[in-house]
């Protein structure tokens, strides 16, 4: 009878448990360079609209802004960063610029995130107006190993005027007509990968496997998720 009772207590244990890992939640956590109110009306709704139908996805903003809503790299700022690695499953960075000792306090942080187990999206980026573009090999993005970074199309099925690029970028996608050149394709993409994120267990080596075999230039996103 006392065995019997040890079984039981066993096999309610590894229910428990297997109950509290399959209903935990997959958080996606961004990081976004403009401004909070033009996160969330233009950015925010994206990537909700990518979940859906994932009942435990999460959107979270870890950015940090000053008190007129402009985002800021100060003391919050690497508390979140350091917060977002603990918490998030998909880390999203929604910008992108050249390495500098001011940015260093990301990078490093990205890449114990990624040790960690995190998945990080970048958006390719662009540089700021009147600056040159560059290889991506020097903007922060680039300094991440096995970031997945994304840039976008345009019309034409090309970059975006003044892009950063080269062979570190997984791929560029172009959004829905309305929404071209606002930047949104990276969104999508964190938002999808987000939704789909059980249904791989190493989802870079999938993806640039998937870039490696497939003969277009660009891969697009039915290339990267399949129902």
């Amino acid at each position: 009878m006392k065995l019997f009772f040890i079984m039981i207590s066993l096999c309610a244990e590894m229910l428990l448990a297997e109950t509290s890992t399959s209903s935990a939640q997959i958080i996606l956590g961004v990081f976004d360079q403009s401004k909070k109110i033009d996160f969330e009306t233009r950015i925010a709704p994206i990537l909700q609209a990518e979940i859906q139908g994932c009942s435990d996805c999460v959107v979270k903003n870890y950015s940090s802004y000053d008190a007129q809503g402009n985002f800021i790299m100060d003391e919050a700022f690497a508390h979140q960063l350091e917060l977002s690695s603990q918490e998030a499953t998909v880390i999203f960075v929604n910008f992108n610029e050249k390495v500098s000792q001011a940015n260093q306090v990301l990078v490093e942080a990205l890449k114990k995130a990624q040790a960690a187990g995190r998945l990080v999206v970048f958006a390719a980026g662009q540089p700021t107006e009147n600056k040159n573009s560059a290889p991506l090999s020097q903007t922060i993005a680039g300094q991440v190993p096995k970031a997945l970074i994304i840039g976008e199309l345009g019309e034409k099925d090309r970059l975006l005027g003044a892009s950063y690029f080269g062979p570190e970028m997984l791929t560029a996608l172009r959004p829905p007509k309305d929404q071209i050149g606002r930047g949104v394709a990276p969104a999508i993409f964190a938002g999808r990968l987000t939704k789909f994120f059980r249904k791989k267990t190493d989802w870079v080596k999938y993806l640039f496997e998937r870039k490696l075999a497939n003969k277009k230039i660009w891969l697009d996103l039915s290339d990267c998720f399949k129902n």
